[in-house]
């Protein structure tokens, strides 16, 4: 049976990808709660008119008692160190770039030495198994996708989705867009494209599980 999770769209500014995902956790669990985006935007260390990067986010939701698996080929260290040199030669030209002209990078390259501290600088590369996995241990699971490969367009934006439930051969997630869409259903294939873009070394994804 799929999980009724709850769903927020996106904003119209169509930069709140990450504050919906992690709306949708945070209702998900603590049902009595709510976050407006203003909070949220404070949460996630969220700039005007910029992309979201994760580490603020999960550095708070850990505060807040959850249980927070991240998997990704990503080096931290390097990161604090280089910033945009560093996405350059990690991503290439198409994806470093767009990052860095979308991101306050030397922010992010601050909270990557504090993110280091409490999560470590670990190197993995998710697979779908690992989705399933966590999925079955109660997790809700935040992948990273480029949003066009996902609906078969060509072009890159970086794009959060919120995966609640897989099949043999769909997975079944949350866009907030835009457009928004619930509770959409994927195939396999479509959906592994999206999120190993642009090699397969890029997939990743943050597993958030609450236990008071």
């Amino acid at each position: 049976m799929k999980l009724k999770v709850p769903f927020y769209p996106n904003t119209p500014d169509d930069t709140h990808c990450f504050q919906a995902a992690i709306r949708m956790v945070l209702k998900y669990f603590l049902p009595e709660k709510e976050f407006s985006w203003q909070q949220l935007e404070k949460m996630t260390a969220k700039k005007k008119d910029k992309w979201t990067w994760s580490m603020r986010g999960m550095l708070n939701l850990k505060k807040m008692g959850f249980d927070i698996v991240n998997m990704e080929d990503f080096d931290y260290i390097r990161f604090s160190k280089e910033g945009g040199k560093y996405l350059i030669e990690k991503f290439g030209k198409e994806v470093g770039e767009a990052q860095i002209k979308n991101s306050d990078i030397p922010q992010e390259m601050k909270i990557a030495k504090e993110f280091i501290k409490v999560f470590g600088n670990r190197f993995k590369v998710p697979s779908l198994n690992d989705i399933k996995r966590l999925l079955a241990q109660g997790y809700l699971v935040k992948c990273s996708v480029n949003y066009f490969t996902l609906y078969g367009k060509k072009g890159y934006a970086g794009h959060s989705v919120l995966v609640y439930d897989t099949d043999e051969k769909n997975i079944f997630l949350h866009d907030p867009g835009r457009p928004p869409k619930r509770n959409l259903k994927v195939s396999l294939k479509r959906f592994i494209k999206a999120w190993a873009y642009p090699t397969a070394k890029e997939k990743n994804l943050i597993a958030f599980r609450y236990r008071p």
